[in-house]
């Protein structure tokens, strides 16, 4: 507790506002073998600012920051989610930015249950790092071409269509530096999620014209997957595979941060709650 006032102060000095001390603080130990129960979580609230959101994760790691334009939101409206700074989100928020700053293995994989936040917390990921972001949903029939190349239909003059072979979204996404989301990874084909080494080890891929082309030195990719064996059919991530990203472990959260996270989306449900 002593270290934990040092450091509120210590930011506040910085010109740091109260609240944001409160949450660098908690972040801060959490990167220790903290119980998170010892945080308290009564004066919590959602923080809507990005960038200090940001600041607050990664205090005090190394590697080199991200950050988008300034002032020039990247991230689809779509997928633009509510910060909630819970600490179990802090924590998880903090591996994926220590993975994306890694010179190699810096894609990442979430992995959990249906239901606990995978998908919100890739989504807070991108937008607390103002980094465009494209949503890939896999399924069963996916096929190693589906990943670098999709059909675009253009209409001629004459009324007749045709189609051509184009970069995937995948493919768009890596080479302007976004962050790629595959959502439901483990629906996929082992096959076809071998075809995704390559590209995860040398960060390259092949155009449908046979052009080999270079991803943008930030475009990482983020899997979502559910934990192998469980009811939701996750099926075991190959060894190869797994030397080319890191796992980063979802959980449910804990009670006690369950019960604030309802009472800021209902602050006028009686309580206690």
């Amino acid at each position: 507790r002593a270290f934990v006032g040092i450091l509120v102060v210590g930011l506040w000095w910085y010109g740091l506002d109260q609240q944001t001390s409160e949450i660098l603080a908690a972040a801060t130990m959490l990167s220790f073998p903290t119980p998170p129960n010892l945080l308290d979580h009564k004066n919590w609230k959602p923080l809507q600012d990005p960038a200090k959101l940001y600041e607050v994760v990664t205090f005090g790691l190394g590697g080199e920051a991200y950050r988008g334009p300034p002032g020039t939101p990247r991230v689809p409206t779509r997928d633009r989610v509510e910060i909630v700074p819970l600490p179990s989100n802090l924590k998880v928020l903090r591996e994926m930015e220590a993975t994306a700053r890694t010179p190699r293995n810096h894609h990442m994989m979430l992995v959990g249950d249906m239901g606990d936040g995978k998908n919100f917390l890739a989504l807070m990921f991108a937008r607390m790092r103002n980094q465009g972001t494209r949503v890939i949903s896999c399924h069963e029939l996916m096929k190693e071409k589906d990943l670098f190349e999709r059909q675009k239909m253009t209409r001629n003059p004459d009324g007749t269509y045709s189609t051509e072979d184009v970069p995937s979204e995948l493919v768009e996404g890596m080479l302007a530096g976004d962050l790629v989301i595959l959502d439901e990874f483990q629906k996929m084909t082992p096959g076809t999620r071998s075809a995704l080494n390559r590209a995860l080890q040398k960060g390259e891929a092949t155009l449908p014209s046979g052009q080999v082309v270079t991803f943008h030195p930030q475009a990482r990719m983020i899997m979502l997957t559910n934990q192998a064996g469980g009811i939701y059919k996750g099926q075991p991530t190959s060894a190869e595979q797994l030397d080319r990203m890191v796992a980063i472990p979802v959980d449910y959260l804990p009670p006690e941060e369950e019960r604030t996270l309802l009472e800021w989306i209902a602050p006028k449900v009686p309580k206690p709650m």
